[in-house]
């Protein structure tokens, strides 16, 4: 987005918001660096909140606008979605594709092979050509309403953009994304993780063939209750009640760190101006009744915006050297907090796996409780375990003996040697030991924690910055 917006972005601010510029390299990570608080507007129960996201970034469930009640169908829709079972919806939106014809033959195919009825939306790309067709229990279609026209679907087939997913995935209807660029593919592959829709097929690789086995697996009845019960969830979510309150809540801290001024005149009003000699804040209904009465000095040139919060857009590496080392250590960062993760899954494996003949138990601690808070650590409760070190040690046969993957239901996995798992657990906490040992802390968030690994590996092995 920088780099193909920045420029706009630059002048937007330069010549409406009175702002300097910010420099198009460093501003890809400038939300993340100065984490600034934000809200993804899509649905929990689709893609929930990664564990390892920051509390400054919240998921609010999918927005939407009705336009059913009041939309009234032509006569021929109408009549069409009566005259037989739901079709299935097939539509690209605003994609243009260079050959609609193609398309229109490919889908025309798939319908074909399928047996399913299907409305085929026109869209921008003039899918339907009047030359061409139409088989039996196709309807080639215009605007309409994704969410009056989605309940009366059997399954949608789109180009994957987020609207139109989370209208269809709202309305529990099996869905098809045929990706053609940007975040569409994200979307496909979110969908099938749900057990929505098939996994998504790009349109470069699309044939009429792998159209029609994803509509028949759409349709099929798995892939409708899953479905059905995606949209149950989605739709008692209250996405705009959620994300407006998620957005009122950030404005209810101090002003100047998070909350906003209210004018000093009538503080039910929030301030947006200040005047340049006194620095009070005024609303702007109060600044223009002042300004029109004169009672600003110089009228609006007297008044400056109000800030509320001011973030160092220009905090970034001063130079090439800076710049690499800090995306270095980035990395690195991100490897410890992964490792730190990794003991649980292997604890977990080896507590199931562990020798049932076992005389001499010898402790395995978990790290610090301190190193984690709130979910993290309710989820990290179980890392401590015992397990038998003479078993593996004496007994051959146990030693070599691998673990499996979990039973039906469980979500761990592990295949690795038994005395790797412990090897593995014992590098892990000495690491741990060793980088609070070098600079004694105390972790509220997996950065630190990576960090303390770091100090660890390179106390343990020798390394040195």
């Amino acid at each position: 987005m920088t780099n193909s917006l920045g420029d706009l972005v630059n002048k937007f601010r330069r010549r409406k918001l009175g702002l300097d510029p910010i420099s198009t390299m460093w501003a890809p990570g400038m939300i993340a660096r100065l984490k600034v608080p934000h809200t993804y507007c899509w649905s929990p129960a689709l893609i929930p909140k990664p564990l390892d996201w920051p509390q400054h970034i919240s998921i609010s469930g999918f927005f939407f606008l009705s336009l059913a009640s009041s939309y009234t169908p032509p006569p021929d829709l109408a009549n069409f979605l009566a005259s037989g079972p739901p079709p299935v919806y097939i539509g690209f939106g605003s994609i243009v594709v260079d050959d609609p014809n193609a398309l229109t033959d490919m889908i025309f195919a798939a319908v074909r092979k399928t047996g399913v009825r299907a409305l085929v939306s026109k869209g921008w790309g003039g899918l339907g050509g009047d030359q061409l067709d139409l088989p039996p229990g196709v309807m080639m279609l215009g605007n309409c309403p994704h969410d009056w026209l989605f309940p009366r679907c059997s399954a949608v087939i789109h180009h994957g953009g987020a609207g139109t997913t989370a209208a269809g995935v709202s309305c529990g209807k099996p869905t098809v994304i045929i990706p053609f660029f940007g975040d569409q593919p994200f979307w496909g592959s979110m969908v099938a993780k749900a057990g929505a829709g098939p996994e998504p097929t790009p349109f470069k690789k699309l044939t009429a063939d792998i159209l029609a086995d994803s509509i028949s697996m759409a349709i099929s009845p798995q892939t409708q209750e899953r479905a059905e019960g995606l949209g149950a969830r989605i739709r008692d979510e209250k996405g705009a009640e959620v994300g407006a309150k998620s957005f009122l809540s950030l404005l209810g801290g101090r002003p100047g760190e998070g909350g906003v001024y209210r004018c000093m005149v009538d503080n039910t009003k929030v301030a947006t101006w200040r005047v340049k000699a006194t620095d009070v804040p005024l609303s702007s209904h109060v600044a223009s009744i002042l300004v029109k009465n004169g009672k600003i000095e110089n009228g609006w040139n007297g008044l400056k915006l109000c800030r509320h919060r001011d973030w160092d857009t220009d905090a970034s590496p001063l130079e090439p050297i800076s710049g690499a080392t800090g995306a270095l250590i980035g990395t690195l960062g991100s490897v410890m907090m992964g490792l730190g993760d990794f003991p649980k899954g292997v604890f977990k494996q080896f507590r199931k796996a562990k020798a049932q003949n076992s005389s001499h138990p010898e402790e395995i601690l978990s790290p610090p409780s301190s190193l984690y808070s709130g979910n993290e650590k309710a989820s990290r409760s179980d890392i401590s375990f015992t397990a038998s070190s003479t078993t593996t040690a004496e007994n051959g046969k146990d030693s070599g003996r691998e673990l499996t993957s979990p039973k039906p239901g469980e979500s761990e996995t592990g295949f690795m040697n038994l005395d790797t798992a412990v090897g593995a657990s014992r590098s892990v906490g000495t690491m741990v030991e060793a980088g609070l040992k070098c600079k004694p802390t105390k972790a509220h968030n997996n950065a630190e924690l990576g960090v303390i690994l770091t100090r660890g590996i390179r106390s343990t092995y020798g390394f040195h910055a």
